[in-house]
Formats: structure tokens, C-alpha cells, sequence
């Protein structure tokens, strides 16, 4: 009985739908947030799973950051609203799925686009036609 209900519990056992979900990515970046998942590294046999045990810390932001593509793997009480302020501004941030007591999500970096109409405003703004003097 404890066996299988600690199965159905796990976040990425042999019966659990998102390990098949993150299985056709190579090693993604993964953190736990909020609370420590110690199976996580367990069950997906890494030793390179980050962990910040509040979400407010500024490492997450950093960590999203430094790898533009994550997998956060957040503790279920922490709203996705709060969760993505603590992000950069430009994450788009997914939910993958739900089970147990964990809400895992996919934090990606957008690209800074250049704002192109905003420079080329600026520098013909710099630029002053001079009057033809004679």
C-alpha cells in the first residue's frame, strides 16, 4: 500500500506523466522552488538539479536568466502570478503540469528585440537639417 501511494506521489517516477514529457529534452535546466523535491534528482538521475528554498531569492531570476530556458519545479501554494514577478520581464512562464504537491512550469527568456522605430526615431531626431547659408 505505502509503495504505491508514494508512487502516485512522485513527481517523476515510472508512473508519472511528465517524465515522459521531459524525456525528448536534453538535460534542460531544472530548480526546485519553495520546497526541496528531493526526489527530483532521484528519479531523473542528475546531480546538477538547483534549489532555492524561497522563491523570493534573486538566484532564481538569475538562474532563469543565465540558462534562457528552465524547468521550475515550484511548491503548489505559490501563485504563478507571484511566482513570475520574481522572474526577468521578458519570461513567458508555462505551465508543464500539476501532481502532488508541486506545480511545474517552464520559464523561458525571450530575446530582446531592438526596437527599431524607437532608434531610427532617435537618431533622426539627432540629425537637424542646417539651413542653406549665404
Amino acid at each position: 500500500m505505502v509503495p504505491a501511494y508514494s508512487r502516485s506521489l512522485s513527481l517523476f517516477g515510472n508512473h508519472s506523466p511528465l517524465t515522459a514529457q521531459l524525456s525528448t529534452e536534453t538535460r534542460p535546466a531544472i530548480a526546485t522552488v519553495d520546497h526541496e523535491f528531493s526526489g527530483v534528482p532521484f528519479y531523473l538521475d542528475r546531480n546538477d538539479i538547483q534549489n532555492f528554498l524561497d522563491f523570493h531569492d534573486h538566484g532564481l531570476s538569475d538562474f532563469v536568466t543565465a540558462n534562457r530556458s528552465a524547468v521550475l519545479i515550484v511548491d503548489h501554494r505559490i501563485a504563478p502570478e507571484e511566482l513570475r514577478k520574481q522572474l526577468p520581464e521578458e519570461t513567458s512562464l508555462t505551465e508543464i503540469g500539476h501532481r502532488a504537491s508541486a506545480c511545474i512550469y517552464r520559464a523561458k527568456v525571450s530575446p530582446q528585440v531592438p526596437k527599431i522605430a524607437n532608434a531610427a526615431s532617435a537618431s533622426s531626431n539627432q540629425l537637424t537639417p542646417q539651413r542653406n547659408r549665404q
